[in-house]
């Protein structure tokens, strides 16, 4: 689950680094709410547990669309 979830992170910043996706305040918002389910995962995992696969399931969900330009609200560059 921690893997799929920060993969998906990662692809967008690697599209946003490259120039092909443009830095807004909603795709950064979605990254900031991503790291926080990430923290939260790794929390779980070294307490011994296993993350549920639906933590942040939502959040993953529009990474991937905004990735697949499903995304067009969060595509508007920031001014």
């Amino acid at each position: 689950a921690i893997m799929h979830f920060t993969h998906a992170m990662e692809a967008l910043l690697d599209e946003m680094r490259a120039g092909r996706m443009p830095s807004t305040r909603q795709s950064i918002d979605l990254l900031l709410r991503a790291a926080d389910i990430v923290s939260q995962m790794l929390a779980t995992a070294q307490s011994g547990a296993t993350p549920e696969a639906a933590t942040g399931a939502a959040v993953l969900e529009e990474l991937k669309a905004l990735m697949e330009g499903n995304g067009e609200a969060l595509t508007a560059p920031l001014v």
